[in-house]
């Protein structure tokens, strides 16, 4: 991740704070929850792209607002790219809109004034991108979105995924060792445990005991700071989380 995307990642968690009350996100008509985080998945007659639209922003306020669109990359994997599209499309080193919308008060933006698009080729796994939407006359005012782009193969049977149990990982954060609960069904096969540093890259693995019940991995030799641990279940993925090393 560059240096500048870094700095506004930042700028981001220090400064923006979500404001449910003032603004909020619809998707294809539907309203989403504060700081809610939608999976978006190819499509069959895109192959190697992923496009996510039918996204709204709605002004709940007195107020008409100049709104921009801050893209932060959290997990991306390598050989991926992204950009998106507000009021005017931006390549994959954008990452703050140049232009704002001005959105009155009571109203939402237009349909598809905001996209966003991923790039994956052959590159099976997920990718975490936030955006953040916020009044560029008054920062505490924002809400955003977090998109899962994942091209993990959907072949496993839903069935198999919602009788899947595992716990979030604990202790979280952790300087030594975590731990996880799990308990799958018998159509389970393989299970493992990845975890991944800021850039997708995997720094550990480890694989489920399936007659089991829970498992312990060190991470007392990784470095200080933000990774994503990720259950793979029969070869594909089930979940993707945060984990902090102190």
């Amino acid at each position: 991740m560059k240096l500048f995307s870094f700095f506004l990642i930042l700028f981001s968690l220090l400064t923006f704070q979500s404001s449910a009350q003032s603004y909020y996100l619809s998707m294809n008509g539907e309203v989403l929850t504060a700081d809610t985080t939608i999976t978006v998945v190819p499509a069959e007659t895109t192959p190697t792209e992923i496009l996510f639209d039918g996204l709204s922003f709605h002004n709940n306020t007195n107020n008409g607002a100049n709104i921009k669109v801050l893209r932060s990359e959290v997990l991306i994997l390598d050989g991926t790219s992204n950009y998106f599209t507000w009021v005017e499309q931006y390549d994959d080193t954008i990452n703050l809109s140049l232009e704002s919308s001005y959105i009155p008060a009571g109203s939402y933006s237009v349909d598809g004034l905001f996209t966003a698009n991923y790039s994956f080729g052959e590159v099976v796994g997920v990718s975490i991108v936030e955006y953040t939407f916020f009044n560029v006359d008054n920062l505490d005012e924002s809400v955003k979105v977090t998109v899962n782009f994942d091209t993990t193969p959907q072949g496993i049977d839903d069935n198999i995924f919602n009788n899947s149990m595992v716990s979030d990982v604990y202790p979280n954060p952790t300087s030594h060792s975590v731990s996880i609960d799990y308990n799958f069904p018998h159509e389970v096969t393989g299970a493992d445990v990845k975890i991944m540093n800021m850039l997708g890259v995997v720094v550990k693995q480890q694989k489920i005991i399936l007659h089991n019940s829970s498992l312990t991995m060190d991470v007392s030799e990784m470095e200080s700071g933000i990774y994503f641990y990720s259950v793979f279940i029969n070869e594909e993925l089930l979940s993707t989380k945060k984990l902090v090393v102190r």
